[in-house]
């Protein structure tokens, strides 16, 4: 009786191992794929206008450390004026104090020779004239010309805009490197026309070369180049001194690739 009893226990046991043994082994069902998206997603690009602008004129974009948009446009008749959009959605462009004739008069006096007048005793004595340096007048006419282009801007670190003008009064050459500052609308001249024809060796034919205004920190720099020359400076911005111009020092005076020496005329 005690070996039947046991070998139904046993038998009961074999049982259920095999039972518990095909239910394991059964195929579990799998959980559906995730069906992932193959498509690749398309670019897209949103051009907003800002501001209107004349065609075919060289243009000088400058962004100060608020995100303020400043611009200038080189004018036919000298007359460039440079203008400034903020950041706000109902921000409309604006014309800032900084122009050809406010850099104009913000330069020292310029003394042109009068022209002799002719001698005849038929003619009445010649009238007085104003100073011919005041005078103003579209290029060809006869009054003085005066005026002349931004050429270059670019942003200081404390918000300060450094620019590069080109122009004259008559015959004579009036370009300096200026900095502006737009919260207080002021302009000062650093290096007028003698200064920088003096340091970069080019004489009278500064007057053809372009400038370039680069900002790196710290450092404001200075290219002047035409087809004959070019010429590089560099200065601290935290060192100005209150008068006067800043010291311009000389980074390079040749720009080597390998064993080739860059032409920065062309």
């Amino acid at each position: 009786m005690i070996i039947t009893m046991r070998r139904r226990t046993l038998l009961f046991q074999a049982t259920l191992l095999v039972w518990c043994f095909v239910a394991f082994s059964c195929d579990k069902p799998k959980p559906p794929a995730v069906v992932q998206d193959q498509t690749v997603p398309i670019p897209q690009l949103q051009v907003d206008a800002l501001a209107q602008l004349l065609p075919n004129r060289p243009t000088h974009l400058a962004v100060d450390t608020i995100g303020n948009l400043y611009w200038s446009q080189e004018s036919d008749d000298g007359r460039d004026v440079m203008y400034v959009l903020g950041i706000g959605a109902d921000e409309v462009p604006r014309a800032t104090v900084l122009s050809s004739e406010a850099i104009l008069d913000a330069m020292p006096p310029v003394k042109l020779p009068e022209k002799p007048a002719a001698k005849s005793p038929a003619q009445p004595p010649a009238k007085p004239q104003a100073n011919p340096a005041t005078r103003k007048g579209p290029p060809g006419s006869d009054a003085i010309s005066r005026g002349g282009n931004i050429q270059s801007i670019a942003s200081g670190i404390d918000g300060e805009l450094y620019f590069y003008f080109a122009g004259g009064v008559g015959s004579v050459t009036r370009c300096c490197l200026g900095r502006f500052e737009p919260r207080k609308g002021q302009i000062r001249i650093l290096c007028d026309a003698p200064k920088l024809a003096s340091a970069s060796g080019m004489g009278l034919s500064i007057s053809l070369a372009r400038g370039r205004v680069m900002v790196a920190g710290q450092r404001v720099r200075l290219l002047l180049r035409h087809s004959d020359g070019w010429a590089m400076f560099e200065f601290d911005s935290h060192r100005i001194p209150v008068s006067g111009s800043p010291e311009l020092a000389r980074p390079m005076t040749r720009v080597v690739n390998g064993v080739r020496e860059l032409d920065l005329t062309n």
